[in-house]
């Protein structure tokens, strides 16, 4: 049985990265379905104990630190991987999740840390990288716009007064950059851009990307893998 892949989603607030998985969620299980094939697909997002992080980041004033605070989401990140992604990718399932690595290098150089400093975190060591990354680039402007709106809910309202819009700008060049070095960190990048398209010509871009490797799987599914005696 050939290994699963495993799919990031990654963008920054209001970019529509939740409903892109949803969206490829059920592509995926209907491009399995027209090949005969079987499919378990596992549709996750991090952190996972975001309540936990966010109370660690309140009470202890270490965890100010660029440094110290990426530390308690990459140790998240780990179990997350340990627990749920690596089994289902091992069982030949697929994997979704909203949110991972890239995202968590490029937010904490935008809070003063430095590449090399991130790449260096032992941390790094604990968990698997995506076979692809997709990155879904929105406007500093849009997600403004877009936080402010009734609709976002509450939790998002609260980031506008969190972080300004400088940062937002910042936030968006680090990941810009972060994509051109393509690093082996991250798994294959592709970049799609989501302002002022409708999110069907969105999904359909993700369904062109994802297609190629899902039949690149599908191949090596269906090739008898030979065992020495």
């Amino acid at each position: 049985m050939a290994r699963g892949l495993f799919i990031a989603f990654e963008g920054m607030p209001t970019c529509g990265k939740g409903t892109q998985a949803n969206k490829l969620f059920a592509h995926m299980r209907y491009r399995a379905n027209c090949e005969k094939k079987h499919l378990t697909v596992l549709s996750t997002s991090e952190p996972r104990n975001s309540e936990r992080i966010k109370e660690l980041i309140s009470s202890d004033s270490k965890y100010k630190l660029p440094g110290e605070k990426v530390k308690l989401y990459l140790r998240d990140r780990a179990e997350h991987y340990q627990t749920e992604i690596s089994p289902a990718l091992e069982r030949g399932n697929f994997v979704l999740c909203e949110g991972y690595n890239f995202m968590t290098a490029a937010s904490f150089i935008s809070y003063g840390g430095s590449l090399e400093e991130f790449l260096t975190l032992p941390e790094n060591e604990e968990f698997g990288k995506p076979d692809l990354t997709i990155l879904f680039k929105i406007s500093p402007d849009q997600v403004i716009e877009n936080l402010s709106t009734p609709r976002s809910g509450a939790n998002l309202q609260k980031s506008v007064s969190e972080q300004s819009l400088a940062y937002y700008q910042l936030l968006a060049k680090n990941l810009d950059d972060l994509a051109r070095l393509n690093l082996p960190l991250f798994g294959k990048i592709e970049r799609i851009t989501v302002d002022g398209r409708m999110k069907s010509d969105i999904g359909e871009e993700v369904r062109h990307v994802y297609n190629p490797l899902f039949f690149d799987w599908l191949q090596k599914e269906r090739t008898p893998q030979c065992v020495s005696s």
